[in-house]
């Protein structure tokens, strides 16, 4: 095999503590549709910090949709989860509508992570140990397609860390994680004083017209309108 030093590598951009915001152009001005994408990166690559996303994001992932989906009716996309790339993990909340701009998705979304930490506090102990062990079963589960197998295989080739039991490996850290730990883990995420947030919003046309809060008085200390501008400030990943 080639050196590790002759290995090509993809690169990730990592966020600084705070929040970025970058605003994007609608291509097609007869859609009605405006779109929040929210994302909070997790700062470690290791099978930790790994599986405390995952257990955060499935706590989280059914009173998101209810409240945003359900209740305030905002849009018929609503969704959250976690993302990789280059084992680079983010916490993502995305919600899609014709009803609102996208400042006030992005503030829907704002209010119900404020209380993301009270919803895993409130988890009673069988609540816990239903989402981790349903956790540790899809980590166990085997792969059903060869396509599957060899798609996970791969990835551990792009990203230089052939951790090929890395299921195992996650699902055997999984064990000892506690809902003390997941509660720290949120605040260090999600909390405004520490979380690394960048928020894309792009607002219908004919939305244009009306009036937003300034981007800095809502708490933002980037504002670009160019993904290229955004990149060029920040560092690489390299935890």
């Amino acid at each position: 095999p080639l050196e590790e030093e002759r290995c090509s590598r993809r690169l990730v951009s990592a966020l600084g503590p705070g929040s970025a915001l970058l605003r994007a152009a609608p291509r097609n001005p007869s859609d009605e549709n405006s779109v929040c994408h929210v994302v909070y990166q997790v700062p470690g690559r290791d099978a930790r910090s790994a599986v405390l996303a995952q257990l955060l994001a499935d706590v989280v992932e059914q009173p998101f949709y209810d409240q945003l989906r359900t209740k305030e009716q905002l849009g018929y996309i609503v969704f959250s989860g976690v993302r990789s790339r280059d084992r680079v993990r983010s916490l993502v909340f995305v919600v899609q509508s014709a009803a609102a701009a996208a400042p006030l998705l992005t503030q829907r979304v704002d209010a119900f992570l404020a209380d993301a930490e009270g919803i895993v506090s409130r988890l009673d102990d069988g609540q816990f140990e239903s989402f981790r062990r349903g956790l540790a079963e899809r980590l166990l589960e085997p792969e059903r397609r060869l396509s599957q197998l060899s798609g996970r295989w791969w990835g551990e080739v792009i990203s230089g860390e052939r951790q090929w039991d890395r299921p195992l490996l996650e699902a055997r850290e999984l064990e000892s994680v506690s809902r003390a730990e997941l509660v720290r883990f949120c605040r260090d995420v999600l909390g405004r004083g520490s979380a690394r947030r960048l928020v894309t919003e792009l607002t219908a046309a004919g939305r244009a017209g009306e009036e937003f809060p300034d981007p800095r008085e809502r708490g933002f200390g980037v504002v670009v309108d160019d993904p290229a501008e955004l990149r060029a400030t920040l560092p690489v990943f390299d935890a």
